[in-house]
């Protein structure tokens, strides 16, 4: 797996299928001294997840019938794949090995650590599967430290929920591991090894079966501009991108299962979805709650899901980098009302932990206008919004920086990086009003601009569509020269508005959105206002 392009996204699997109860045979290991007190990561092919610290001889219930083995470092990263030797009449290689899809109740011996980040097995029994090779180890390793960063369900080793005595019912799948990098899909944040991760690829939205079997997870970080986090407008702080982080940063969740379903979350110990954690919902309710209360009336510590307005969940997470990131695993248990219950195994592909920024700001035919983020009423913010004329079509022409990304050091990336292959939009979440009398605008917007309200003929990397602009740019190493640039008729906008031209009155102020979106849906957003002057 490359990272050459775009790194975040969501690609969680919909594993829905008649439920199966399966009885779960344990997997047995014997370890080395070498690897002793290390954590094993199992990864089911349906996304589950399970952590177990080895011991001199480890056994555990694996998360589902056939499972991939990886080791994890202390500093939560992916150190080892487990692998088989690479056989043939000659002997054996241990430098290299085929994939292993270890089978519940397989015995296996491990051997101990070799090149490439690989740990060899010799067999004990003949259950397991021997899947393709490896090829690119160190690709393929570099995409699991990026996957599986801090692992949801993995994170701890206590993980009864999945495995409630009575009920084992997860989904046997077939492996799917669709670019052969040694990680399942639904784990996996670039499927199809083209160095796009999924939610900024078209390939993963588009292709044929891929969007029935995914349930949405979505990241929105969306800030004032006076709240602006970008590295070349503001730098990243790492305690301004956690406050950030934990004051804005919500998410949506899917809700698996028919309509009338009850549907829970495990999300293991992650802090932001679990029991006195810092989960909330947008009404300000703790999320999962209290035992018995409104979120978790069964008092088993996992929170009830409903469809908001949005058509999913949405969760503010209250986390910060340290406590969310790609690779963060769910279970979603589906009840309707039946004597089984079906398991949806789901995982967080990306978080945004920058925003996008402008640079400058010209309206109309006037001279651009610098943003000064050092300012005590930054241009833009609602002390101090971006002044228009009171009559004539508003034209705002912007020049801005990308939002940023961490660099994948194993994949030789810079330490930071300008995130490229996003879909730019306008978006006017309220209708303008008049803010003499003090508070904000709530009246309903009209959502994103239409295709005809934008022109990017100053930029060779832009492009438009029914959705909005479609920025051509790769992921590049960071730098304050990688800047975008368009313009947008606020008057078409708003003329054009799916359910009818909206007015835009001498003296109103119009609240704005610059969003940049990946495939899936994860949004990052710079808001900031425009008022047109009074006549009076």
């Amino acid at each position: 797996m490359k990272y050459t392009s775009a790194l975040f996204s969501l690609c969680s699997l919909l594993l829905f299928s008649p439920a199966l109860t399966i009885a779960q045979s344990d997997i047995t290991l014997n370890v080395p001294s070498s690897l002793r007190g290390k954590t094993l990561i199992a990864v089911g092919d349906d996304g589950s997840t399970k952590a177990i610290t080895l011991t001199k001889k480890t056994r555990f219930t694996p998360p589902s019938t056939s499972n991939r083995l990886y080791i994890r470092t202390d500093e939560n990263t992916v150190d080892t794949m487990v692998v088989g030797p690479r056989c043939n009449k000659r002997g054996c290689r241990t430098n290299r090995g085929l994939h292993l899809a270890v089978i519940d109740g397989a015995k296996l011996k491990l051997k101990k650590r070799v090149r490439n980040g690989l740990a060899v097995v010799r067999l004990k029994n003949k259950r397991q599967q021997k899947q393709r090779f490896v090829k690119d180890v160190t690709a393929a390793k570099s995409a699991l430290i990026t996957s599986l960063s801090s692992y949801g369900l993995a994170s701890t080793q206590q993980v009864e929920q999945l495995y409630r005595a009575s009920e084992a019912q997860f989904r046997a799948t077939e492996a799917s591991d669709t670019d052969n990098d040694g990680l399942v899909d639904a784990v996996d944040s670039d499927n199809d090894g083209d160095g796009i991760l999924d939610n900024y690829d078209d390939d993963e939205q588009t292709e044929e079966g891929a969007a029935s079997e995914q349930f949405p997870i979505f990241s929105n970080f969306k800030v004032e501009i006076e709240n602006t986090l970008n590295l070349h407008a503001t730098g990243l702080d790492a305690d301004d991108v956690a406050a950030g982080m934990e004051r804005y940063q919500t998410l949506a969740i899917g809700v698996a299962g028919p309509q009338g379903a009850t549907v829970e979350l495990d999300c293991g110990t992650l802090d932001y979805c679990s029991t006195a954690g810092t989960g909330q919902t947008l009404d300000g309710k703790s999320f999962p709650g209290e035992p018995g209360g409104e979120l978790d009336p069964d008092s088993d510590g996992l929170g009830t899901l409903s469809e908001g307005n949005t058509g999913d969940f949405q969760l503010r997470t209250g986390a910060s980098p340290a406590t969310i990131g790609g690779g963060d695993t769910y279970v979603e248990y589906v009840d309707q009302g039946t004597d089984t219950e079906e398991s949806v195994a789901g995982m967080l592909n990306f978080v945004f932990t920058s925003t996008p920024a402008i640079k400058s700001v010209a309206v109309g035919e006037g001279d651009a206008q610098e943003v000064d983020y050092d300012a005590t009423n930054i241009l833009g913010s609602s002390q101090n919004c971006i002044q228009a004329d009171a009559a004539g079509d508003v034209i705002l022409d912007l020049v801005g920086w990308r939002p940023q990304r961490a660099g994948v050091t194993a994949a030789n990336e810079a330490e930071t990086i300008d995130i490229g292959g996003s879909l730019i939009t306008i978006d006017i979440p309220n209708a303008p009003c008049d803010l003499s009398g003090g508070g904000g605008c709530s009246g309903s917007g009209i959502g994103n601009c239409v295709q005809e309200a934008y022109d990017v003929s100053n930029d060779s990397n832009l492009t438009t569509n029914d959705n909005g602009i479609v920025d051509g740019a790769e992921d590049q190493e960071a730098d304050s020269e990688n800047t975008f640039r368009f313009s947008v008729n606020l008057s078409t906008c708003l003329a054009q508005a799916p359910e009818g031209a909206v007015d835009w009155d001498a003296g109103d102020t119009l609240f704005i959105d610059l969003q940049f979106r990946s495939s899936a849906g994860d949004n990052a957003a710079q808001k900031f206002c425009i008022s047109r002057a009074d006549v009076g």
